[in-house]
């Protein structure tokens, strides 16, 4: 039962969007979450966020503090290219 529950958490790993191996010819597309407002500058966002209050501004913040890393480390290995 072990085996078979290991096996498939390697299976669902390797079907995931992210790897460690990357194809430098590949292309990235992201999209705008539309139920959410995008601020034009950080110091927009950080006016946002204090708008909350104690753990839930502790969270919102973490939870854009993980979402820009993430963003960094994928985007790490690529060229950025302005769309035409």
């Amino acid at each position: 039962m072990i085996k078979e529950r290991n096996k498939v958490n390697e299976a669902k790993k390797t079907d995931s969007l992210l790897t460690e191996t990357k194809n430098n010819n590949e292309e990235l597309t992201f999209q705008k979450a539309g139920l959410f407002a995008t601020y034009k500058t950080q110091e927009e966002l950080q006016d946002y966020f204090k708008k909350f209050n104690g753990n839930e501004q502790f969270l919102v913040q973490l939870g854009s503090n993980l979402t820009w890393n993430w963003f960094v480390h994928i985007l790490k290995d690529y060229t950025i290219t302005p769309k035409k």
